[in-house]
């Protein structure tokens, strides 16, 4: 090797800073960052105690859900992320400055080692989305579909909280059922100790009646057990702490969903219509068909441009406009496949699409037969609760206890009828009420 022979070492400390030249963030990301930091505020606070006086019902429980609730503030935080994305993607329409410090460091065998040190201004700017706006319709588009999908989530996130308090009631119910087949027994228990004096029923009878009695309101009590565990999820999803205070079970569940816009809606269709569902569908799809529209834009053209400028320390500051416009007509197999998978997708997203619909429709109709299942329930309890008042006013006292007993069953299975008729009829609010007027799409 010559002694001539430069050995470059390129030692390069750069730091960059890249800058909007607006040189302040826009009101949406501002405002989305103030929204973040309510939520943290709330999820690293600790779980209140309760949200009111006495046991909890479902207004309670919806009301603290809302400010609160675990799926609710995950929709508030994926709507936050989606926001952010939509203001990165705007900002990608400003020129930025970006500043670069370097250092390079030669050795040469005869001289040693030699120090070059510069600093390099830039300005980019991609011309394809700030001047021919190739990405407006899409940011159109997202603006729309931000507030539907987190105006559904958040339904979702009340639907699954109701779900769980209606699990919770079904529980109740059960207990409440188990409780008076043990007061049935208890009264036939009555009548054995009775005829047992007559010498009709032997000891060992009355003993096995009052172990089957202790059996059923051992069950009794194992439901109450498992209720605990149910009512903690109904707790958690409501954003409160678990064990804090009781949840009564199978109260009236729509005042709770007084808050929602009122629907009209007379079948599947229409409440599919009215809802945010139908919405959210045609703005998926048509988000499909603006990626198919924009890859048929950049099949054959692609505009970039730059506007660099370069400062050493010892010259001055020269302004430089590059501007690359590229045709790339050498490999059409490149545009093809660009535009075929965009086309794939709008197809996929049609499909799925009209999939949704019909998950739709079954779900609505499902409620449809819970209502009239529970309907048929409210009708029999009724003649049931008049057959046993009947029955009571002319038992004799022998059959006293059997008769209310019977009468507090019809009761019971009333009640259970008009709880499914109700949750049946808070399904159909949360699926069919429109969205509302300041988030509904045009």
């Amino acid at each position: 090797m010559s002694n001539s022979r430069l050995l470059p070492l390129r030692r390069l400390a750069a730091l960059a800073l890249p800058l909007v030249l607006a040189a302040c963030a826009s009101p949406a990301l501002k405002q989305t960052s103030a929204d973040i930091d309510a939520l943290q505020r709330q999820i690293d606070a600790p779980s209140p105690l309760s949200a009111s006086e006495g046991p909890l019902g479902p207004v309670e429980l919806v009301a603290s859900a809302d400010r609160r609730g675990h799926d609710v503030m995950k929709a508030r935080l994926k709507r936050a992320e989606a926001e952010l994305a939509l203001d990165e993607t705007r900002s990608r329409r400003f020129p930025r400055i970006s500043v670069e410090a370097r250092d390079f460091v030669t050795y040469d065998r005869r001289n040693g080692v030699t120090d070059n040190a510069n600093v390099v201004l830039g300005v980019n700017w991609d011309i394809a989305y700030a001047l021919l706006g190739l990405d407006s319709r899409n940011i159109a588009i997202a603006e729309e579909l931000i507030p539907v999908q987190y105006q559904l989530s958040y339904r979702n996130a009340l639907g699954a909280l109701l779900a769980a308090y209606a699990s919770l009631s079904e529980m109740d119910f059960k207990r409440r059922h188990t409780l008076l087949e043990a007061d049935a027994l208890s009264c036939q228990a009555k009548s054995m100790r009775a005829e047992q004096k007559l010498g009709t029923v032997s000891v060992a009878e009355v003993d096995a009646m009052n172990a089957r009695i202790a059996a059923v309101r051992s069950e009794a009590d194992a439901i109450a057990m498992a209720m605990e565990a149910e009512e903690s999820k109904v707790m958690a999803l409501a954003g409160l702490k678990a064990g804090a205070q009781p949840v009564a079970a199978s109260r009236s569940v729509l005042p709770a969903l007084a808050g929602l816009p009122k629907s009209v809606a007379e079948n599947g269709e229409s409440c599919f219509s009215a809802s945010g569902s139908q919405a959210l569908e045609n703005l998926l799809v048509e988000a499909a068909g603006a990626q198919l529209d924009l890859a048929r834009k950049s099949r054959f053209t692609k505009l970039t441009a730059a506007l660099p400028t370069f400062m050493s320390e010892d010259g001055g500051l020269s302004l430089q406009f590059l501007v690359g416009y590229v045709l790339p007509l050498i490999d059409q197999g490149d545009s093809l496949r660009l535009t075929d998978r965009a086309r794939i997708r709008l197809l996929e997203t049609i499909l799925a699409a009209r999939e949704n619909h019909r998950e739709f429709l079954n779900r609505y109709n499902e409620t449809v037969l819970n209502t009239a299942g529970a309907r048929r329930a409210l009708a029999s309890a009724d003649a049931a609760i008049a057959t046993a008042r009947t029955s009571l006013s002319a038992a004799p006292d022998a059959e006293q206890c059997a008769a209310e007993t019977a009468l507090s069953k019809a009761r019971l299975e009333r009640a259970e009828a008009l709880f499914a008729i109700e949750m049946a009829r808070a399904r159909q609010t949360l699926m069919c009420a429109p969205l509302p007027e300041a988030q509904n799409p045009a």
